[in-house]
């Protein structure tokens, strides 16, 4: 009786011992903090609900279940763990405009993992006035418009005004005055015409 009461004791002891956020827990699970629920003692199958509950905020690829193993998890608990509800593999790329906004209006990948990967990957935009509005039609938070802005990005596009040559210009000054100064001698009046014009040759009236 007194061992039964011992070993009772004891295990309220190692429940209380175990991190608030263990029972608490409402949001998916950093590994961190699963690392600390797996290291807390309680039983596999109180880890598996809390698992299927929750869902992960990570993504469970080899490095993250090697850590998890380390944490001394067990069979079972990798098992729900790869089960788990969980954001996809990280991204190589930066993040076109378009891809954010599908991800902000599926919800997926979570918020929280979204803003963490803005920060890894950065964008492949640059995001001006224009971008941010469509990102907030399409429902982002001012965390993630807050991310969008502090993301690497590449530097604000520069408009140049393309000039034309300076010959192409004075090519057509010149046609424009050849062509405006035969119009002048073809409208001149014939009185004049058989006159000298100012500043040219005698105009060739056909008489000798």
């Amino acid at each position: 009786m007194r061992f039964l009461s011992l070993f009772l004791t004891l295990l309220l002891l190692a429940n209380l011992s175990a991190p608030a956020f263990v029972f608490a827990q409402k949001k998916p699970y950093k590994i961190e903090e699963l690392e600390e629920v797996i290291k807390s003692g309680i039983s596999d199958k109180k880890i598996e609900e809390l698992l299927y509950e929750n869902g992960l905020s990570f993504y469970p690829d080899d490095e993250a279940i090697a850590r998890l193993k380390r944490a001394r998890a067990s069979d079972k608990v990798i098992e729900a763990v790869r089960a788990a509800e969980h954001p996809p593999p990280p991204r190589e790329g930066p993040y076109t405009l378009e891809d954010l906004v599908t991800s902000i209006k599926s919800g997926i990948p979570s918020e929280d993992y979204l803003i963490e990967s803005l920060n890894q990957v950065g964008l492949s935009f640059y995001p001006d006035e224009e971008a941010i509005d469509r990102l907030k039609q399409a429902g982002a938070s001012d965390e993630v418009i807050k991310a969008v802005l502090s993301a690497k990005h590449p530097p604000k596009p520069v408009l140049v005004k393309e000039e034309k040559p300076i010959y192409k210009r004075w090519w057509f000054l010149g046609a424009a005055a050849v062509v405006a100064g035969g119009t002048v001698v073809a409208l001149w009046p014939k009185e004049k015409k058989e006159k000298d014009l100012p500043g040219f040759p005698p105009y060739p009236t056909g008489k000798k």
